[in-house]
């Protein structure tokens, strides 16, 4: 680089596909948010999507006895024979109670998560789910195996969604389930670490009750969850027909399942019904779904739930031009802070803002310089004399870009000269 340009100095934010985010840092102007090179050709074919797209109106063959008289839907536990299962440090039972009751489901937040009636054959089945922001506004994100089933390797039928859900009844209405979208990992092998579905209703559902936001590839180490769903087991806890909320933390990945390994979060003791119901971290973001536990066949491992990460294989099911389900919300732009148009110091400092589906980081072009990206803070260094143009995008985790492009010209003043003193 020519030491007489100015230098851009930035705060990089984690990509997208490494799956940690960890504390920001600063780096020169050559920074980049980069692929994680251990993302393999395997992991890539397994994280593909695969899509169904059924007809009619599901919502009209359904009725409040049926939703009553749904069987919820297993969690499907590995088989645990030959795993090296860590020794998770879980609290006494008498002490780990975390889960409480929604008394007002239909009350925002809580009419973002719902639950999930399907039918596979003749018999009636029940899953959670959660509206998620997208750009058509009608994504609801749940398990795997809540649209796909392996028994009979077919897509599940008569798929509705009901936010608000409780004791038979539907508040806020049944949205009838349209595209359904699973990846191969979970459609061509029942992998957990792909357990992760979307699903797009015939409406805007976003319009009416708002959505969660979400967060592809959140770091899980020390992080704490708020975790929705429609349990209907332990029996004598749960019955299937209210909200319950666990207040869990993160207790290890599971060593027995391939890479992307699936999360952990205790204490939560929701079982059958409670698959694919919303993992929430910073108030307001996705960051995974139930999918399995070993209660039954491990009791030491009863008080754990287990999730995938939301990697590769969210994205795809998110975001596939061909398969996917909308994708993200278009992502806004603003300056919160910025130098005044002329300055007489050779550093100056910009603070950005941005709204979209997932967390926001941005796109920067000091005058001829190359877009880098950057966090919300730049700090800008080493400027020459004269006038400077910054060029400001956003961009979400999927790559969408702000339709917006921000700029704002400033210009370098020389130092004033400092009076001599008469004697």
């Amino acid at each position: 680089m020519n030491p007489g340009r100015a230098l851009l100095f930035l705060v990089s934010s984690c990509a997208l596909l490494c799956g940690l985010t960890g504390t920001a840092s600063a780096t020169s102007i050559d920074g980049r948010i980069d692929v994680d090179p251990a993302i393999t050709p395997a992991a890539v074919a397994a994280a593909q999507p695969a899509s169904h797209r059924p007809g009619g109106d599901a919502a009209s063959t359904w009725t409040a006895r049926d939703f009553r008289q749904a069987e919820p839907a297993d969690l499907p536990a590995p088989d645990p024979a030959g795993k090296d299962l860590p020794e998770f440090d879980l609290p006494a039972p008498q002490a780990r109670i975390s889960d409480s009751e929604i008394i007002d489901p239909a009350a925002a937040p809580y009419r973002l998560h719902g639950k999930i009636f399907f039918r596979i054959g003749a018999d009636e089945y029940s899953c959670s789910g959660t509206v998620v922001d997208s750009k058509n506004r009608n994504v609801i994100f749940t398990a795997g195996h809540c649209v796909f089933d392996l028994e009979t390797r077919n897509w599940v039928q008569d798929l509705v969604f009901l936010p608000g859900y409780k004791n038979g009844q539907a508040p806020l209405g049944v949205f009838n389930g349209g595209k359904m979208v699973t990846t191969n990992g979970w459609k061509d092998s029942g992998s957990q670490s792909y357990d992760i579905a979307a699903v797009a209703l015939t409406q805007p559902i976003q319009d009416s009750f708002g959505a969660r936001k979400i967060h592809f590839g959140a770091d899980p180490r020390n992080r704490s969850y708020t975790i929705y769903g429609y349990p209907s087991a332990p029996e004598g806890l749960y019955d299937g027909e209210r909200l319950i909320r666990c207040d869990s933390a993160f207790a290890g990945v599971d060593p027995g399942m391939q890479v992307p390994q699936p999360i952990g979060a205790t204490p939560c003791d929701m079982m059958q019904g409670s698959s694919g119901g919303g993992w929430i971290i910073n108030g307001n973001y996705l960051a995974s779904v139930v999918s399995y536990g070993y209660c039954d066949e491990i009791p030491r491992l009863c008080g754990i739930t287990f999730g995938p990460q939301l990697l590769s294989g969210a994205v795809s099911v998110y975001s596939d031009p061909e398969a996917g389900v909308g994708g993200s919300a278009n992502p806004t732009v603003r300056v919160l802070k910025a130098p005044p148009r002329k300055v007489r110091k050779r550093k100056v400092v910009f603070r950005l803002g941005a709204n979209g589906s997932t967390p926001m980081h941005f796109k920067v072009k000091l005058d001829r310089q190359d877009w880098v990206s950057t966090a919300s803070r730049v700090v800008i260094r080493k400027l020459s004399l004269g006038k400077h143009t910054l060029r400001i995008r956003s961009e979400d985790q999927i790559g969408h870009l702000s339709p917006r492009t921000i700029k704002r010209v400033f210009k370098v003043l020389p130092k004033k000269k400092k009076k001599k003193k008469r004697r």
